[in-house]
């Protein structure tokens, strides 16, 4: 009885880690890192961003400069450690001038 109660606790805690709508490979290969949901407290920059979630956007800073980010974490991440003030404009690659 011990051991179907500790299984089923373990069963609980890998839904509540990666969710119960994924599938076993996806839990497989589920990023060990994930991005927080709100920004971090100032001077702290957040840059144990995922690679896996990839929708690049092109994101444009106040002097017009634009560049293309893999994520809005590595967004913020390139924003925090370099002082800069990029904002995501349209998705997928910035377009050449």
């Amino acid at each position: 009885m011990k051991v179907l109660g500790a299984a089923l606790v373990l069963v609980c805690l890998l839904i509540f880690a990666f969710g119960a709508d994924a599938s076993p490979a996806e839990r497989l290969n589920a990023p060990k890192v994930r991005e927080l949901p709100t920004p971090p407290a100032p001077g702290i920059c957040n840059c144990k961003c995922s690679l896996s979630h990839n929708d690049r956007f092109c994101a444009v800073n106040k002097k017009n400069e634009k560049q293309t980010f893999q994520n809005n974490c590595q967004l913020g991440c390139y924003n925090c450690t370099h002082e800069t003030d990029y904002t995501r404009r349209y998705d997928g690659e910035c377009k050449k001038k």
